[in-house]
């Protein structure tokens, strides 16, 4: 028997080994399965792009919502800020202004007015005790799709918009 090299005795009582005489015979067992082709695909079936095979090992969200619920948590909220009645009526003349401009039938989506608006969003977290009273201000920049005064809305592109909830807005 060789001193450097372990017994075959040795290998079976320690089948978790990780000693190269192990490796070897793992090698020497499943080597020709390394550098083989690929199986050939059923019928019925194709083969997955990378980008496939890469969306079964992506992470995924565990806990849904609890990113958002975290963010609502480090939010800075503050209350409402109320107009006085001359910025207020401002507002209600640009708001009719792009009334004027949308409401022409089938209006082309380059002809329809640019707008920046900030306006209040209401915080939705009702874990806070304040939460009925405070929000954020954002402020936008979009196009206009409709001003509908019945409803007292705002349509931009990407946004709906109560009148009460808007703080400025300027037509570019």
């Amino acid at each position: 028997m060789d001193p450097g090299k372990p017994s075959e005795a040795f290998l079976q009582l320690r089948p978790g080994a990780t000693c190269m005489a192990q490796k070897g015979m793992a090698m020497n067992k499943y080597g020709d399965l390394l550098y083989s082709d690929p199986p050939p695909v059923p019928p019925g079936y194709r083969v997955m792009t990378s980008a496939e095979r890469a969306k079964i090992f992506a992470p995924f969200d565990a806990l849904r919502g609890f990113d958002l619920a975290l963010d609502s948590k480090t939010c800075l909220y503050e209350e409402q800020r109320y107009l006085a009645e001359d910025a207020r009526e401002i507002i209600e003349e640009r708001i009719q202004r792009l009334h004027e401009m949308t409401s022409k039938p089938r209006l082309p989506s380059s002809a329809r007015p640019r707008v920046q608006v900030e306006y209040y969003v209401p915080c939705h977290d009702t874990q806070r005790i304040d939460w009925e009273w405070v929000g954020t201000y954002e402020t936008i920049t979009d196009t206009v799709r409709k001003v509908d005064p019945i409803t007292r809305m705002l349509c931009l592109t990407s946004h709906l918009i109560a009148f009460d909830n808007i703080y400025s807005i300027f037509i570019l």
